[in-house]
C-alpha cells in the first residue's frame, strides 16, 4: 500500500523542481503532505515547500538533490534520470492537474484500505463502543470522498487561449449576484459592512473568558435561521437545554435570569399570563418562520469529551439536511493529533477552513482572546480565518454595555468597528453601522479596546 504512487509522485515533484515559482507555488497549494504515500515523497515536498516558504532558491533537480536534509532514497528518488527530468519540465499546466487529480484519488483509495485493515484489527481486539465507531467513522469517510461527484470545471485560463465568450462570461459571473453563495452574518451593523459571509469562509470569533461569545454566537445562529438557512450548533462546552434557555430569553425578552431559575417565586397567575404571552411570539418568529423559510436549527452536543474536526465533519456529512453555516463553540474543546497546544490549534483551524470549502458552507468558531487581543494559545485560528471578529468584555463594557466589536481580520473586505449595546439581561446584541479601522489603528492589548458610553 506505501508504494502505491512512487511514479506519480516523482513525476509531479520533479513537474515542481522544473519549473518557475508560480508553478511551484501552486503544486504546493493544491496538495498536502497526507496526497504523498512514500516517505521519499514527503520529504521532497516537504523540502521544497520549506525552501519556498523561507524565500531560498530552490534550483533544478540535481542542484536540490545535493541538499544534506534528503535522504539516499529521497535523493535517488528526485534525481530520476535526465530524460525524466527533460519531460517534466515540459509539462503543461493541464498534465500538472491530471497528476495530482491522480494523487488524490490514490490518496482516497489508501483511506478506504486503512479503514478496511482496521476493522480487521477490531475483529482480534476486544470490541468497544468507541473503537466500532472510530472504525464506523473511517469507513463512510472513505466511501463518501470515493463516491462524491467531481463538479467543479477548471476556470478559465487567461491568455491567447481566451474567447469572446469567455471574457462575456466572466463579466456576468462578476457582476450578477449569486444569493446562494453569500449568507448574512446574522450582525445587522456587520452586514452593512462585508454584506455577509462567503461559502468556504472560516470566520473566528473571539473574546476573554465569560466575554458573551456564546451569545454573540447564538443571535448570529438565530439570525441566519430566520432567514431560511440551515445552521449546526456544536456545542461543546454548555449543554443545549442551557442554551435554549438564552434563546428563549433572545427571542421573547424575557430576562435570562428569571429563565434560568423557570420564573420561580413568580405568583401562578403571573407564570401563566408569560405562558400565553411566550406562545404567541414563538409562534410567530419560531414556528411560522420555520414552516415559511424551511430552516433548520439543530444543535449537536457532543458525548465524547475528546471531539475531533474530524467527527463534527462526519456529523455534518451523515445529516438529514445540508448545513449552510456551522458554529462550533469553542476550540478549546477540540481534539487534535498535535500534542502541543500551539500546534493543536493550527492543525484544528486548518482542518476546519478546508472543511468549510469541502462542505461548501460557512464555519463559524469561537475562541478566547488573550491579554494582548490575540486568540489564546497561539495565532493559528487568525492566520487561517477569513474574517477574524474579536471584542473586549472588561468591566466598563460590563457596566455599560458598550462594546467594540472588532474586525482584526479580513481577507475578503475592509476591517472595521462594529458599535454594539449588549443587553445581557435579555441576551440581545444590538449592533450599529461600522466605523473603517486601519491595520495601524488596531490595538495591541486589549485593555485599548475600551470604548465607553456612545
Amino acid at each position: 500500500m506505501k508504494r502505491i504512487s512512487p511514479k506519480i509522485e516523482q513525476r509531479l515533484l520533479l513537474c515542481c523542481l522544473q519549473s518557475d515559482e508560480s508553478t511551484q507555488r501552486y503544486i504546493l497549494g493544491q496538495t498536502s503532505m497526507d496526497d504523498f504515500a512514500t516517505e521519499e515523497g514527503q520529504q521532497v515536498r516537504k523540502l521544497i515547500e520549506d525552501f519556498v516558504r523561507m524565500g531560498k532558491p530552490i534550483g533544478k533537480a540535481n542542484v536540490f538533490a545535493e541538499s544534506p536534509a534528503l535522504s539516499t532514497k529521497s535523493k535517488t528518488f528526485i534525481l530520476a534520470t535526465p530524460q525524466l527530468r527533460q519531460l517534466a519540465s515540459q509539462d503543461s499546466r493541464k498534465a500538472i492537474d491530471t497528476y495530482i487529480d491522480t494523487l488524490k484519488s490514490l490518496q482516497k483509495s489508501r483511506n478506504l484500505l486503512e479503514a478496511v485493515q482496521k476493522i480487521a484489527e477490531i475483529g482480534k481486539a476486544e470490541i468497544s463502543d468507541e473503537t466500532l465507531g472510530e472504525a464506523r467513522l473511517l469507513v463512510e469517510k472513505a466511501y463518501r470522498d470515493l463516491s462524491v461527484e467531481q463538479t467543479k470545471q477548471n476556470p478559465v485560463i487567461i491568455g491567447p487561449d481566451m474567447t469572446e465568450q469567455d471574457i462575456k462570461d466572466w463579466i456576468k459571473k462578476s457582476t450578477t449576484p449569486d444569493e446562494r453563495l453569500i449568507i448574512p452574518t446574522g450582525l445587522a451593523g456587520l452586514d452593512t459592512q462585508i454584506t455577509g459571509f462567503k461559502r468556504g469562509d472560516l470566520v473566528i470569533l473571539s473574546a476573554p473568558r465569560a466575554g458573551c461569545k456564546t451569545a454573540v454566537a447564538l443571535q448570529m445562529a438565530w439570525t441566519q435561521f430566520s432567514a431560511g438557512y440551515n445552521v449546526a450548533f456544536f456545542s461543546l462546552e454548555m449543554p443545549w437545554e442551557q442554551l435554549q434557555g438564552r434563546l428563549f430569553s433572545h427571542i421573547t425578552g424575557l430576562a435570562s435570569s428569571a429563565v434560568r431559575t423557570q420564573f420561580r417565586g413568580l405568583a401562578r397567575e403571573d407564570r401563566s399570563r408569560i405562558r400565553k404571552e411566550s406562545y404567541a411570539q414563538l409562534m410567530q418568529k419560531v414556528y411560522k418562520v420555520a414552516q415559511e423559510k424551511g430552516g433548520h436549527l439543530a444543535p449537536f452536543e457532543p458525548k465524547n469529551p475528546k471531539y475531533t474536526p474530524f467527527e463534527i465533519e462526519m456529523k455534518l456529512s451523515m445529516a438529514n439536511c445540508k448545513f449552510d453555516v456551522v458554529f462550533i463553540d469553542y476550540i478549546t474543546f477540540l481534539q487534535a493529533k498535535a500534542k502541543d497546544m500551539f500546534e493543536q490549534q493550527i492543525e484544528i483551524a486548518t482542518y476546519l477552513k478546508t472543511m468549510a470549502t469541502k462542505l461548501d458552507c460557512v464555519v463559524i468558531l469561537l475562541t478566547q482572546l488573550n491579554d494582548d487581543g490575540h486568540v489564546k494559545y497561539g495565532r493559528g485560528p487568525e492566520e487561517a480565518a477569513d474574517w477574524w471578529a474579536h471584542w473586549n468584555f472588561g468591566e466598563q463594557e460590563q457596566t455599560t454595555g458598550n462594546v467594540e466589536i472588532i474586525l482584526g481580520k479580513a481577507r475578503h473586505g475592509e476591517m472595521c468597528t462594529i458599535p454594539a449595546k449588549f443587553k445581557m439581561s435579555i441576551m440581545q446584541i444590538i449592533t450599529y453601522p461600522p466605523q473603517k479601522r486601519t491595520p495601524a489603528e488596531a490595538p495591541t492589548k486589549a485593555n485599548e479596546m475600551n470604548v465607553g458610553n456612545y
